[in-house]
């Protein structure tokens, strides 16, 4: 079976670089950074959490569809997003 969860990492220009976790059902199943992607498959819908450090963004993927997401932050307010591509 292929992926259906693409996940694409932040493409902004920032003075560090973090890492981004990846959750699905409160487990962890990888992680990606900047400019960076990360593909996986779920079996379920399901939520996706981003989380970094304080920081954290939800998104609903779904079994039957490829799912390509990318995250960025907010330059303004530091926090992170995560939306459909």
């Amino acid at each position: 079976m292929k992926n259906n969860v693409i996940v694409y990492g932040y493409t902004g220009e920032y003075a560090v670089y973090p890492k981004i976790q990846i959750y699905c059902d409160d487990k962890l199943i990888g992680e990606v950074s900047h400019r960076d992607s990360f593909e996986f498959r779920v079996e379920d819908d399901c939520v996706l959490v981003f989380k970094c450090s304080i920081r954290k963004a939800k998104i609903k993927v779904y079994k039957d569809k490829i799912n390509k997401i990318s995250l960025e932050f907010n330059r303004f307010t530091g926090s992170l997003k995560a939306k459909y591509i």
